[in-house]
């Protein structure tokens, strides 16, 4: 019975061993999906052999769509270090595609006949000016330029890839090697953003010194819950002020509750003679919702001229100010008041508008450009109506803003398009 046993404890484990190689596969080709993790669980419960080279690829599956996993923070201690392994695994999976197809072109040559040779040569002197084999070993890869910094390396690798790619993608005959490569270097970019909730993709977007972003999104859709937590993780990680104007009327008690200044401009609208230095508060909300239209313009372009010399200020002291204009609307159609919001943009400010009148804003001329010109943009639940040309304007696939519940947005961050995943409540 116990021989008995064994056996079948040691078919289970090469049944799982099989399986979790084929889910090893999906992820390294960038084809893994959320889906996949309680396959990876069941199946490593069974495995006895090389379980831990296994765990190794679990953890990146993890990076990619469980950033959050107490699993990760057990052995990453932090968010940070979870984001910084999160791009390294990128990094790696990079290299590797391009030291495949490097592996390829002078390896295997008569799979390039139809490549002339100084295209053939061309390509293998681009890529071995960053990494090179040190024999016909495809495992023993190097980087040449190892005093470059992560992201010099990251950009460069990133540029001779889409070269590669280019002329890979229209061979005229492709063997399964070359199928396969095509697969993985067309879905690298997901392992470059592997955040799934807000909160990681602001630190994204913190590090990456995006300043121009716009939150676009029905109401009730969830961009000012987003916001205000962006503005909680600005007080809690960094020393930057925040000045926000709000049009709304949704910021007086979540100000009060983060221990910032509240100024309703209807009962104190003496507040913008006063020196900007004044006020020690990081967190300044202006509210201007209540305001009638006849006056709004004008308080708002204050509000506006307020930030611009509280950037001032605190440029120099080395410190960003943040500025959220919630619910921006038809002040974005004011001159003086884009004239203004430039000028902000010119300091060292970081700015985000929040609007929920996404067809003007695509009607406009001068808030389109907005758009088009925000390094950071985050799209909530839209109106089947403007969707398409939302899409087009920013770049993304229409069938990515078919919202059906506040779970689910996307963020655009430098031409990169990535899901976020969290209950905003």
């Amino acid at each position: 019975m116990k021989l008995l046993n064994n056996f079948f404890k040691e078919n289970k484990s090469d049944i799982a061993i099989k399986k979790v190689q084929k889910l090893s596969k999906r992820l390294m080709n960038g084809l893994s999906t959320e889906n996949d993790l309680a396959e990876w669980e069941s199946n490593l419960e069974l495995i006895d052999m090389f379980k831990e080279q296994f765990n190794e690829l679990f953890l990146k599956y993890l990076l990619k769509h469980y950033p959050n996993d107490k699993r990760l923070k057990e052995k990453y201690h932090n968010s940070d270090n979870i984001d910084g392994a999160g791009d390294a695994m990128y990094r790696e999976f990079l290299l590797q595609t391009l030291g495949d197809a490097l592996y390829m072109l002078k390896y295997k040559r008569k799979d390039f006949l139809f490549l002339e040779e100084w295209k053939h040569n061309k390509l293998i002197t681009k890529i071995e000016k960053y990494i090179y084999f040190e024999n016909k070993n495809r495992d023993m890869l190097f980087i040449k330029e190892n005093d470059k910094s992560n992201s010099f390396l990251e950009r460069v690798l990133e540029d001779v890839l889409k070269d590669v790619y280019a002329y890979y993608a229209y061979m005229p005959c492709k063997t399964l090697e070359h199928k396969e490569w095509l697969v993985r270097a067309n879905h690298i970019c997901s392992f470059k953003y592997l955040e799934y909730d807000g909160e990681s993709i602001f630190r994204k977007r913190y590090k990456l010194g995006l300043k121009h972003g716009i939150l676009l999104g029905d109401v009730g859709s969830g961009k000012t819950k987003a916001v205000q937590k962006e503005i909680e993780l600005i007080l809690e990680d960094t020393n930057d002020d925040i000045v926000v104007i709000d049009n709304d009327g949704l910021y007086e008690e979540f100000c009060h509750k983060n221990n910032g200044k509240y100024i309703n401009t209807t009962k104190d609208n003496t507040f913008f003679d006063k020196d900007v230095a004044v006020i020690n508060n990081r967190l300044i909300v202006l509210d201007i919702h209540s305001l009638n239209n006849d006056i709004k313009f004008q308080y708002a372009s204050k509000a506006l001229k307020y930030a611009y010399q509280r950037m001032n200020k605190q440029s120099e002291a080395s410190k960003n100010t943040w500025l959220y204009i919630d619910e921006v609307n038809e002040l974005i159609f004011d001159d003086y008041f884009l004239y203004m919001l430039i000028r902000c943009g010119r300091k060292n400010g970081v700015i985000t508008i929040v609007t929920n009148r996404v067809p003007d804003i695509i009607e406009n001329n001068n808030s389109s450009r907005l758009i088009s010109g925000s390094s950071y943009i985050r799209l909530f639940r839209q109106s089947p109506r403007y969707r398409e040309r939302l899409a087009k304007l920013v770049s993304i696939e229409p069938d990515m803003l078919e919202f059906d519940n506040v779970e689910t947005s996307w963020a655009v961050i430098e031409s990169e398009t990535i899901k976020i995943k969290e209950k905003i409540v």
